[in-house]
């Protein structure tokens, strides 16, 4: 009955419902109580639903970006970060033809310095 919901059937939630609407003509005051309940019970799961579901891809996109992240072909470290145009315009300037081995490289280690 409701997409998402995998602790509670469409079977058992139409079985429910069947149940409910049977009090509709008998008894109008318990039905009313029962829908709500019903009503209820059935947001409280989706909600549940959706909580873990978020928490899940969370996770699995966590996973991949540890898999995913730029590491050191020395030491193996994910403790790097990107060598900035701006500092490589600087190295030409500074050391010009020298600096050639720098400009070249897009990320630095910052546990063994390592340049690649």
């Amino acid at each position: 009955m409701v997409k998402g919901v995998s602790s509670w059937s469409k079977e058992s939630q139409l079985n429910i419902l069947q149940k409910i609407n049977a009090l509709k003509e008998t008894n109008p005051e318990l039905y009313e109580k029962s829908l709500a309940k019903f009503n209820e019970k059935l947001k409280t799961n989706i909600e549940y639903t959706d909580e873990m579901y978020r928490a899940e891809e969370e996770r699995a996109v966590r996973q991949y970006n540890a898999q995913h992240a730029p590491h050191c072909p020395t030491c193996n470290s994910t403790n790097v970060h990107k060598i900035s145009g701006a500092n490589k315009v600087g190295a030409v300037a500074l050391f010009g033809v020298f600096s050639i081995g720098h400009v070249g490289k897009t990320f630095k280690c910052d546990n063994c310095g390592m340049k690649w």
